[in-house]
């Protein structure tokens, strides 16, 4: 049982690395995700000084938090697409472009929720 719990904890701990370095390695290479990441630590704090609540902020975080993960995904997307078919392909055209097409949703649902704050702070 312990030796099992173990396993477990260490495969956890070797997940989080991964998980990680996967960020770290978006950060770097994908200008979109870098400007994401820089928005999730800007817009809390402009909400802040607009005087929005704690809970609202926090739907902020989380709100972001989807964009960053469809922007992950779609970056996902994008290098498998790119191994499977360095050349033209319209099919890994559509691909990539339902995944930026998802970016652009996720956006828009933010837009929303932020116009949605505007309307019941202002």
């Amino acid at each position: 049982m312990i030796n099992s719990l173990a396993r477990h904890f260490r495969h956890a701990v070797s997940a989080c690395k991964w998980s990680c370095a996967g960020l770290l390695h978006t950060v770097k290479t994908e200008t979109a995700f870098l400007q994401e990441t820089i928005a999730l630590v800007a817009l809390p704090g402009i909400a802040w000084l607009l005087g929005v609540s704690l809970g609202h902020i926090l739907l902020i975080i989380a709100a972001w938090l989807v964009v960053m993960l469809t922007e992950l995904l779609n970056s996902a997307l994008e290098s498998i697409c790119d191994l499977v078919s360095p050349e033209f392909n319209i099919l890994i055209k559509r691909a990539k472009d339902a995944g930026s097409a998802a970016v652009l949703l996720a956006l828009a649902a933010n837009f929303c929720f932020w116009l949605y704050l505007l309307i019941i702070y202002i």
